[in-house]
């Protein structure tokens, strides 16, 4: 639909467009990635149950999704990537940067870094082959005392708007 559109289209990844977001992406007309921003590219997954019939039947699926979605990488990349390398980086579930996701053709302009936080929670960072350490969040510290003193606040603040409020 977004490709259909008659409007120009332009996608910013913020932080990170990955697997079906990175597909997504590509129907715009100009694809922006700052410096400090990836894109992560995969084959197609399913989850699946049955008998063998059902699942030779999802593994049909699934490659037909993968097709739809190399249809689409290969459209915007134009000649800056073939098939062949697109598919060896579909199979190792490949982590971009934007400079190389722009070498690749699969944005349009690099943009100076922004500021930003991203991470894979723990569910996903299992999910997947080759997550960047950088995305991995490190377990913090956490200092009891800033957390009791706001949760007090935050009670106090609780009790004053019932209060005005006269427990509406």
């Amino acid at each position: 639909m977004l490709k259909r559109h008659k409007a120009t289209v332009n996608v910013y990844v913020d932080g990170l467009a990955a697997s079906i977001a990175s597909v997504i992406a590509m129907a715009g007309d100009t694809i922006h990635m700052p410096k400090n921003t990836m894109l992560m590219i995969h084959n197609a997954w399913t989850f699946a149950y049955g008998n063998a019939t059902e699942l030779r039947k999802a593994a049909d699926d699934l490659e037909r999704v993968n097709n739809s979605s190399i249809q689409s990488y290969l459209q915007k990349t134009g000649d800056k990537l073939t098939e062949e390398k697109l598919k060896e980086m579909l199979d190792a579930e490949t982590w971009l940067s934007a400079d190389e996701a722009y070498e690749y053709g699969l944005c349009d302009v690099v943009l100076e870094a922004n500021e930003m936080v991203a991470s894979v929670g723990d569910e996903w960072k299992e999910r997947y082959k080759n997550v960047p350490k950088q995305l991995i969040k490190e377990p913090k510290t956490v200092d009891m005392t800033q957390r009791n003193k706001i949760a007090e606040q935050s009670k106090a603040n609780l009790e004053y708007i019932n209060d005005i409020l006269g427990g509406i």
